[in-house]
């Protein structure tokens, strides 16, 4: 998205609020919808003013056609049930404007968590210096065995199906399927363990 053009995006699952902080500060009009009234929560106690509301992404959204300059979903579809995708790309395909951009990644299916780690680690030496990166691991070992435990639910909630990580080109199918036109296709992300895809409202 334009960094000197206001959009107004659709922060779909927008969590704790970190990604639509980060599009408020670059100066858009940003929405958030979340189905946890503890992200919520915790989105509203890290800006005041947060647009953020509760809604079901599997249902009818709350907004009018062609409404959205902008979508943005990150990490959230999976967590849907595979049969509920039609609905929710087609609601998508909905409230973005003809021309408007959506920007879509999800875990894959090779998920990793301790590469999130190793790579990190590893850009941080290159930043910091060995030393520096040591310490600092030492300091937040609570949050990385946090940052873990919880990788491994999720990992392990994809293996009892209650999760659908991603193939290659299955973001792709749905966006196409859908009325969007690719820009970026499956750039992976999340140290490797995502996909990422950019497309257009024909």
């Amino acid at each position: 998205m334009p960094k000197d053009q206001k959009q107004k995006v659709f922060d779909a699952g927008s969590g704790t609020g970190n990604l639509s902080i980060l599009l408020k500060n670059m100066g858009h009009e940003v929405i958030g919808m979340d189905y946890s009234s503890a992200g919520i929560e915790l989105h509203k106690s890290k800006d005041k003013e947060a647009n953020v509301i509760q809604g079901d992404l599997t249902a009818k959204l709350p907004f009018d056609n062609n409404y959205f300059d902008a979508i943005v979903s990150n990490n959230v579809i999976y967590t849907l049930p595979i049969e509920k995708w039609d609905g929710v790309f087609s609601e998508f395909n909905r409230v973005l404007k003809p021309g408007g951009i959506i920007v879509i990644s999800n875990i894959n299916k090779n998920f990793k968590p301790l590469n999130i780690l190793l790579t990190h680690m590893k850009i941080s030496v290159s930043k910091n210096g060995l030393m520096k990166t040591i310490i600092d691991f030492f300091i937040f070992l609570p949050a990385i065995i946090k940052m873990l435990y919880y990788n491994r639910l999720i990992k392990k909630e994809n293996i009892s199906g209650g999760y659908n990580f991603v193939e290659k080109g299955t973001q792709v199918s749905f966006l196409k399927n859908f009325g969007f036109s690719l820009i970026e296709s499956d750039v992976p992300v999340y140290s490797g363990q995502a996909f990422l895809d950019v497309a257009k409202k024909i």
